[in-house]
């Protein structure tokens, strides 16, 4: 969801660091977590802050400690041509992390 101001996209969610909305970076982030719906939508309005390369570090960083049941990420970006880019983000069981751009 997100609302127009003076010609600029701008999120529902707050960046807790600045204290206004997110920018349109993040047009949207899909999270799919074994049993746990709850954590699923926490991730993914951290994940919309983080973008999608912090996103990639921290789950390498924590992934496998905070999430030892894997986790399926989707992120859509805005890349500058205003088009969307999909990067999808899964960390196994294992702890391994894959990231694709298709």
């Amino acid at each position: 969801s997100y609302f127009e101001y003076e010609g600029k996209r701008y999120s529902h969610i707050i960046n807790p660091l600045t204290g206004m909305p997110l920018e349109d970076q993040v047009a949207g982030v899909t999270v799919v977590h074994p049993g746990h719906a709850t954590v699923a939508d926490a991730v993914s309005t951290v994940f919309s802050i983080l973008g999608p390369d912090e996103a990639e570090r921290f789950l390498r960083d924590r992934g496998r400690e905070e999430f030892p049941e894997g986790l399926e990420v989707v992120l859509f970006t805005v890349k500058e041509n205003r088009e969307l880019e999909t990067v999808l983000l899964s960390l196994d069981a294992s702890g391994q992390v894959r990231v694709s751009r298709p």
